[in-house]
Order: structure tokens, then sequence, then C-alpha cells
């Protein structure tokens, strides 16, 4: 189930990038899409399974440092 979704997730990423607006782009802005490229790729782990794994390491952040917040303001606490 995993697999197909990840399949799913890089076949949307090649298409994205074959579209002719993105292609333009692309002719005039080598570097940056090099760059995206190689962040977005599936083959390799510094692609796009890095990426996704510091999107939730830092969602994860936030979200303690909310609670955290939460907890400390919480009228129980500052009684």
């Amino acid at each position: 189930m995993l697999s197909k979704n990840i399949r799913f997730l890089g076949d949307y990423v090649r298409k994205f990038f074959q579209l002719p607006f993105i292609q333009e782009l692309r002719r005039k802005h080598p570097l940056i899409f090099d760059f995206l490229r190689r962040r977005l790729t599936l083959r390799h782990f510094t692609g796009l399974p890095l990426l996704l794994l510091i999107g939730v390491f830092v969602f994860n952040a936030v979200m303690l440092t909310e609670i955290a917040e939460e907890v400390v303001n919480s009228e129980r606490m500052t009684g």
C-alpha cells in the first residue's frame, strides 16, 4: 500500500516537471530546477524521503512546543 503511494507521488512529481510552463522555467533557471529535481527524487535517501522526514520532525517540534506552552499557561499552573 505504501509503495503504491510512493510510486504515485513519484509519478506526480515527474508529470509536474513535464508541464510546458515548468519546462520553460527550467530552460531559464537550470540550476534551481536541477536542485529541485535532486531534492524531489525517490531514488536516494537525501531526496524526497529526507525532505519528508525533516518536515515530520519540524511538525512534531512545533506541536510539542504548542502543547508545552498550553500546559505552562494553563490556569492550574499559573495559580
